[in-house]
């Protein structure tokens, strides 16, 4: 309320755009004379500075009275959007068009308040940035951000994805391995273009390229409506309207949490995966100096009620079906429970006979994974040696394969779908399996 001189300051910033209107004006003269420029500057800067000042008073009066003014200027360097673009955001609207590659700081290291701002609690800079330019800019602008790919399938984020929805989005997201869209920054990336009069959502694949390819990557980028999903937090990715076909298919099952129980037998699961989701019977050898023999904190369990729903489990996860729906709805970087417990799977409507082969299958690719793995040692600092068993999935490819064909029967997929499914993402998949399966912590 501005101390109750709203009125006071709005006539501020009215003469302040007219001082900026009267510049511009100057200034796109070709034939103006020098001295008018000068005097028309001046004016303008000295109004502004007067403006400034006086909401930079209000602005400390009202929430940072406790610390001197000067060093609270210094420190946070307030910028008020509504005085210095006046003329635009009040008298035209809002901006046209907003580009922007924000910053991502967690708000835990920025040493001041933030206020009303419903993204607070995503936690991190770049989705306030996101709900304060939405502020001010018009009901048709356009505008494109780069932000971390997390921000629209993390649960933390979920005030912000609510925001992101009420417009019209075109979602492109990329990896970082092979290649990374920026070179030396670790981050798994999405470049949204939005259009604010719209709520038409449209989304790529998660892209992986190699570097010498960097110059046509934007040129393959593909798009498709996006499929709705119950999945909380989450916009589904996909790139094909085939992908689309496959998740409508199984949107006809009930969830994967209806048979997980709370006690049982239990199904371990890597919970960082890369190219490919593992499952196994048992928990995978890991040893450390500090701790000894224990499980490591990359592998977290699932309990069912019998063996029959167990192997059915383990199928499901190991599959390439199972993996194509990590990559659309999660961060593809953390295997969650979310991902797990909104699979659509029906344990109840399987054929029998699907589930005897399907059981058969997973007995072979545990042998398989047994079989083709290997033991390694290595060093840290925080636990000291460490001994754990690294795991080459790709080289048990056919027996997923087989799975994959057995579920196709059980979805009901057409023999292109199938195809899709086990070719998805083959090239990265099969090849180098860069590190292993990061299981060193």
């Amino acid at each position: 309320d501005f101390d109750d001189d709203k009125k006071k300051i709005e006539e501020q910033c009215d003469i302040v755009a007219r001082a900026f209107a009267r510049y511009k004006e100057i200034q796109l003269q070709g034939h103006a004379d020098f001295a008018d420029f000068k005097t028309a500057k001046d004016e303008l800067n000295e109004r502004l500075a007067k403006l400034r000042n006086e909401l930079n008073q209000l602005l400390h009066k009202q929430h940072y009275a406790n610390v001197k003014y000067d060093k609270w200027l210094a420190t946070h360097q307030p910028f008020h959007w509504f005085a210095e673009f006046y003329e635009i955001i009040h008298g035209k609207g809002g901006f046209d068009v907003v580009i922007g590659n924000p910053p991502y700081v967690e708000l835990k290291k920025i040493n001041y308040k933030v206020l009303q701002y419903s993204t607070f609690e995503c936690g991190n800079l770049y989705a306030l940035v996101i709900e304060r330019y939405l502020s001010f800019i018009k009901n048709s602008s356009k505008s494109g951000m780069i932000i971390p790919h997390s921000s629209i399938c993390t649960d933390r984020m979920a005030n912000l994805i609510k925001i992101l929805k009420k417009q019209g989005l075109w979602l492109s997201s990329y990896d970082i391995r092979p290649s990374k869209l920026f070179d030396g920054v670790d981050q798994r990336l999405l470049i949204y273009i939005s259009i604010n009069n719209s709520n038409d959502i449209y989304t790529s694949n998660y892209h992986r390229w190699a570097s010498e390819y960097r110059e046509y990557l934007f040129g393959m980028v593909e798009y498709v409506a996006n499929i709705k999903t119950e999945v909380p937090n989450s916009i589904i990715k996909a790139s094909r309207q085939i992908e689309n076909n496959i998740k409508s298919k199984c949107k006809t099952n009930n969830n994967l949490s209806l048979q997980i129980r709370q006690s049982g037998i239990p199904l371990y699961y890597h919970n960082a995966p890369r190219y490919f989701i593992r499952a196994t019977k048992k928990p995978p050898y890991f040893w450390n100096e500090k701790d000894g023999e224990k499980i490591s904190v990359q592998i977290k369990d699932l309990s069912f009620s019998d063996n029959t729903y167990n192997s059915l489990a383990c199928s499901l996860l190991n599959s390439s079906l199972f993996y194509i729906w990590f990559l659309s709805l999660s961060d593809c970087r953390h295997l969650n429970m979310r991902e797990i417990e909104w699979f659509p799977a029906s344990f109840g409507s399987f054929d029998n006979k699907i589930v005897s082969e399907l059981n058969e299958k997973v007995c072979q690719l545990m042998e398989s994974l047994e079989k083709n793995k290997y033991r390694k040692e290595a060093f840290y600092k925080a636990t000291g040696k460490v001994i754990y068993d690294e795991y080459y999935p790709k080289l048990s490819k056919p027996l997923i394969d087989q799975i994959d064909c057995l579920l196709a029967r059980h979805y009901g997929f057409t023999h292109e779908e199938l195809d899709f499914i086990i070719n998805y993402d083959i090239k990265y998949r099969m090849g180098k399996e860069l590190s292993g399966s990061g299981e060193e912590e």
